[in-house]
């Protein structure tokens, strides 16, 4: 702080470091004999959880209908849509085993998650599921795997389905 109270000669290296900063890094700003007073850069770790209100928001609060997650049979609408993680889990329970095979063949469902909601622990293990079930023979094993492990991350119990 009483470095940005400086005169400008002072204040122009700060504004330099923290204009440079990437979004991973931050600058502390301590007068601490460990840093001698001069602003001290680091980087910031990478979050190992999830924010715990975005938990139940992707799970319960529906989002804008553009970004559902369409059902489709062939390039042709359903009529069944997700706009929830819950909604998600319940549809793909619910829709014929022929659309479910063309979503996992393409990850339409890993693909959605990961850009819907930046979740990319959920879409990696949605990923792999899709790639294990992707033979009609296994389909209807795949819902109930990704109604277990939406469960399982988001910490709900069975209210799924």
């Amino acid at each position: 702080v009483e470095q940005l109270a400086s005169p400008p000669s002072v204040k122009g290296d700060l504004y330099k470091l923290l204009g440079n900063l990437k979004t991973t890094e931050a600058a502390l700003l301590p007068p601490t004999e460990e840093v001698k007073g001069e602003p001290y850069r680091f980087t910031v770790a990478p979050r190992l959880t999830l924010h715990v209100r975005h938990r139940t928001k992707y799970f319960e609060i529906p989002i804008d209908l553009e970004k559902a997650f369409i059902f489709t049979d062939n390039g042709t609408p359903t009529g069944e849509c997700a706009r929830t993680l819950r909604e998600l889990a319940k549809s793909a329970n619910n829709v014929d085993f022929t659309v479910i095979t063309g979503h996992l063949q393409r990850h339409d469902f890993s693909n959605w998650i990961s850009a819907t909601f930046k979740d990319s622990d959920l879409a990696n293990v949605v990923r792999k599921l899709e790639s294990q079930h992707s033979k009609d023979v296994t389909v209807s094993m795949f819902s109930e795997k990704l109604s277990a492990e939406i469960e399982k991350i988001y910490n709900h119990s069975s209210e799924l389905i």
